[in-house]
């Protein structure tokens, strides 16, 4: 899916029907955060079963380091899609 498809299922309602650049920008930006936060989703959850299904204390030890920096990642990746959706929330708000 491109960009442009991706910002053609979220209507805008400006006074000629365009969608100003900083809109398109935010939402092209939370898009890739998303996608992020599944990539993301899938590490911690394949470093949680690592941890229950590992074969020796070396591999377990691994996956829970890794489970903690996925977490950190995460919780970074979170604040920023927050932040992200406030500001497209407020661009919209001025166009109304």
């Amino acid at each position: 899916m491109n960009g442009l498809e991706r910002r053609d299922r979220v209507p805008d309602h400006g006074l000629d029907d365009t969608v100003p650049v900083d809109i398109m920008r935010l939402r092209d930006e939370l898009y890739r955060l998303k996608e992020r936060q599944i990539e993301l989703d899938g590490k911690l959850r394949h470093a949680v079963m690592r941890q229950k299904f590992g074969r020796d204390q070396d591999s377990i030890a691994k996956a829970e380091c890794d489970e903690r920096e996925h977490l950190l990642a995460l919780d970074r990746l979170m604040t920023r899609i927050r932040a992200v959706e406030a500001k497209l929330r407020l661009a919209k708000r001025r166009l109304h």
